[in-house]
This record gives structure tokens, sequence and C-alpha cells, in this order.
């Protein structure tokens, strides 16, 4: 009779052990999902953010401490048509931490990449603009004009761990 008590004992302590350490593991596997998600929001909101807007004011590149929101748009074109020389500035220029704070992820854990590459090469020239450190984050892509030619401008994001 004592042993049966005891094993019974032993057998709801198990089950209520496997079940905590279960929905512990099924909580961080929905962390990790809502984190994947939150990484897809804001690399989505980047890229069309970037890509659509010419920034405030339109100009800024002429007065970048003047600028409000960052933008890479033409001022009278169409949505993914970027302006040279605001891609230029952009890459050359500008720091994460001052790209982060205008795109307004101020204080936030994310680590940022910005890519920028032909699709079309005309014959062996080959380049690659390159911002940025966030490899195996999210990664949001749009294809863009920039003076006539076409290129693909990818957007990663991954929070930092």
């Amino acid at each position: 009779m004592v042993i049966d008590v005891l094993f019974a004992f032993t057998i709801l302590f198990l089950s209520f052990f496997f079940s905590l350490s279960s929905s512990t593991i099924m909580s961080i596997s929905s962390l990790d999902l809502l984190d994947r998600i939150d990484e897809q929001c804001i690399a989505v909101r980047i890229i069309d953010l970037l890509c659509v807007s010419p920034g405030c004011p339109t100009n800024w590149v002429l007065n970048v401490s003047s600028m409000k929101c960052l933008g890479l748009a033409e001022s009278t074109s169409k949505p993914y048509v970027l302006s040279k020389r605001k891609i230029v500035f952009f890459f050359e220029n500008l720091t994460l931490d001052e790209i982060s704070s205008l795109l307004g992820l101020r204080g936030e854990n994310y680590d940022l990449k910005f890519v920028l590459e032909p699709v079309f090469l005309s014959g062996e020239s080959s380049f690659k603009l390159q911002l940025g450190n966030a490899d195996g984050g999210f990664i949001s892509s749009r294809l863009v004009i920039i003076e006539g030619s076409l290129f693909i401008f990818r957007v990663s994001v991954r929070r930092k761990s």
C-alpha cells in the first residue's frame, strides 16, 4: 500500500514537472516567433518608408541638420524611384545610429543592414553598397530604380542578443 502511494506521488510529481518544462519550452518558442514577427514588421516598415518617402525636408541632403525624417525617393517621381544623391549620402555619410534615430528606432535593440545591388550588370563590373551587420535577421527587399537602372534594395533587421 505504501509503495502504491509513493508510486502515485512519483507519477504525479513527474507529470507536474514535465508539464511545467513543456510550457516553458512553448513560451520560449512563442517569444522567438514574436521576435521574428517584430523583425519582419520593422524591416517592411523601414524599406517602404525609405523607398516611398523623399524625407523631410525633401532636399535633406543639402542641409542634414534640418532633416526630420529619412527617405530616399526622388521628390518629384513615383514610389521606388530613388535619388542617387540621397543613396550615396545614405551609404557614405550616415551612421547606423543616425539612421536608427531618423527611422524612429531610438533605444531599440535591433541590428540593421542595408544592401543595394544592381539587377543587371553591364560587362564585368559589379558592385554592392552595404551598411550595417544584421546577418541572420529578417530581410525585406524591393526593386527600385535609380537613374533609369534597376536595383535590389534590401533591409535586414535582427534583434540584438
